[in-house]
């Protein structure tokens, strides 16, 4: 009921976990209030909330959730379809925010997720959709938000990320199967492991202007069976780049564009792509290595490599107007 308070000694409020269950909250008044049952409240008095497996069209409106977190999240979701959480307020848990992994469906909009010990959230692999708009996630000791590679189409500039206590974007490493745009926020991505498009629908991503991508030592991004179109402006451009306090040059590995790519919808233009040329695959260590027969670069800027800046497998790319520098085996290959 709008208007209710719950307090807990413990535990968790569940809902689906070992058979069918649906709980609708639709509070849009007052509010309704899952709090610690103690007299001095602290993150972690209590579990939070699980939504498993058989909670399918749960909604959840208007609720706020505090000092949650003993487990693995103030909110975990699992499993279910079709759930709504909207108007939320997930506050001062002891772990993670919000948590959604197994098959879920999901959609979270206009909801603030602040005050956690580890990252406001986090979208894993193996989710079925994780629609996400609107929200606000802030004051997190960690980054607002560790996330697969193959939702950051669901993402938008609808959504705030700043004020945490490092303001990033966590992109795991995995493959991305779904064409979609990944998009321009108001923090940066960093990237944590190799990032390959691929899947036999040849999914096409579009990177927008204004992004920056800072990859960790171990990270790559790898278009095989798809192809990629990345459109900076001569004004801002779109930044591959290290996530070294202290970049040098193979920091990362570098982008690779596979020999099954859709040539004729790969197009980078106005890109920036510094420290790479650590590739651990063997593709001759270059920062673009461009096994795609066809495609093109423009207008764009590679620099320190470690080894070439582009080299060419059985490719032949249109290159125009470039600008390179600091490429210690030279510039195209």
């Amino acid at each position: 009921t709008d208007g209710a308070s719950f307090y807990f000694e413990g535990g968790q409020f569940r809902v689906g976990i070992s058979g069918y269950g649906t709980v609708t909250v639709n509070a849009t008044t007052t509010g309704v209030t899952f709090t610690s049952a103690q007299t001095n409240p602290a993150a972690g008095d209590w579990g939070g909330f699980y939504i498993g497996g058989y909670a399918d069209d749960s909604l959840f409106e208007g609720v706020t959730v505090q000092y949650a977190g003993s487990g693995s999240a103030s909110v975990y979701v699992t499993g279910a379809s079709n759930i709504t959480l909207s108007d939320l307020t997930i506050e001062d848990g002891n772990s993670i925010g919000l948590y959604v992994v197994g098959n879920a469906e999901v959609d979270v909009s206009d909801s603030t997720i602040s005050g956690h010990k580890s990252y406001g959230v986090r979208i894993d692999n193996g989710v079925l959709t994780a629609d996400f708009t609107g929200n606000t996630i802030t004051d997190n000791n960690q980054e607002p938000l560790y996330i697969h590679p193959e939702y950051l189409r669901y993402l938008d500039s609808s959504s705030t990320f700043t004020g945490n206590t490092t303001d990033a974007i966590l992109v795991d490493g995995g493959t991305v199967s779904t064409s979609g745009t990944w998009p321009l926020l108001d923090v940066d991505y960093n990237v944590l492991g190799d990032v390959t498009v691929n899947a036999t629908g040849s999914p096409h991503i579009v990177v927008e202007d204004g992004t920056t991508w800072e990859f960790d030592p171990s990270a790559s991004l790898r278009v095989h069976l798809a192809s990629i179109e990345a459109i900076g402006t001569s004004t801002t451009g779109i930044t591959f780049t290290s996530d070294e306090a202290t970049p040098a040059a193979g920091d990362w590995q570098g982008l690779t564009l596979g020999g099954n790519c859709n040539a004729s919808k790969v197009d980078l233009q106005y890109v920036t792509v510094d420290y790479a040329g650590g590739n651990a695959s063997g593709n001759a260590d270059s920062a673009i290595y461009w096994a795609c027969d066809g495609g093109s670069i423009s207008n764009s800027t590679i620099q320190n490599s470690a080894s070439y800046a582009i080299y060419r497998w059985y490719a032949s790319p249109t290159i125009s107007a470039m600008t390179y520098s600091s490429n210690a085996s030279g510039d195209v290959y």
